[in-house]
């Protein structure tokens, strides 16, 4: 249930004049039909956060808990604290009204086992007195969980991938996730696109040419140019199938005719 801001019941409000409610409002009745109005309320409210007026308090952790944001414990791959700090600043973007010191400390009540642990290390290592800003922390975070030797190593993962074995989405999959690592060579769309293009399977490059007009359409394209060249092999196999069966079934009678010719000679 959504915590009131003042701590009272809508009920308990004085009227717009200042003065008290008459006594012959205070009735069980009334009573109940406020009661069934504001449930009736919070549940078309419930699961959006509601706008909230100026000169409001602010925001509490129960209203920035209602975006579930992810608690981080620890970094089985690296790219997983990126991941991380990207989610939340995604739901600070939901909460504008969010004060930028309360922005400072949630970061960090999300942190849980090793990560709280490294938290706890990282505020006793404050001077006295200060309180660490969000650009602070995101600093000390990524160099403890996102080292710039492994930045680099993600960074030539992106420039030497290539489709390989894989499908054109989890090639498309794997290009958006290590691209982030080399933003400089996806700044726009035509470089995007071409770095895309030059990773993909040769035969695909091939029947794809620059037939394009952005990265969306060239990764639409190939998906289409892929299911028709396994139609084709698919197609191919079957026919060398049948040609194979029937070289098969005809060398059989010829296997079987011979004998009745040698009996005849």
């Amino acid at each position: 249930m959504v915590n009131t801001r003042n701590g009272q019941h809508s009920g308990s409000e004085p009227h717009a004049n200042g003065a008290p409610p008459p006594p012959e409002l205070a009735t069980p009745v009334v009573r109940q039909a406020e009661l069934i109005r504001s449930l009736a309320e919070e549940r078309r409210g419930r699961g959006r956060l509601q706008p909230r007026e100026p000169g409001n308090r602010g925001i509490s952790y129960g209203d920035f808990e209602e975006l579930r944001p992810p608690v981080f414990t620890k970094c089985p791959e690296p790219t997983d604290a990126d991941d991380w700090l990207r989610t939340i600043r995604s739901k600070f973007t939901l909460l504008p009204e969010l004060t930028e010191q309360r922005r400072r400390g949630l970061p960090g009540d999300l942190l849980q086992g090793p990560a709280g642990a490294w938290h706890a290390t990282f505020l006793e290592m404050q001077q006295a007195g200060h309180e660490p800003t969000r650009e602070e922390f995101t600093q000390a975070f990524r160099a403890h969980y996102i080292p710039d030797s492994l930045m680099e190593q993600k960074k030539r993962e992106f420039r030497e991938l290539k489709q390989g074995n894989k499908t054109v989405m989890q090639y498309v999959q794997s290009f958006i996730h290590l691209s982030q690592y080399a933003p400089e060579d996806v700044a726009d769309d035509p470089r995007r696109a071409a770095r895309l293009l030059n990773g993909l399977d040769p035969t695909l490059q091939t029947h794809l040419g620059r037939r394009y007009q952005s990265f969306t359409d060239l990764v639409d394209t190939a998906l289409d140019m892929e299911n028709r060249l396994r139609v084709a092999s698919e197609d191919q196999r079957r026919k060398r199938q049948a040609n194979t069966s029937a070289a098969g079934s005809s060398q059989k009678q010829k296997s079987a005719y011979r004998p009745s010719q040698q009996y005849y000679q």
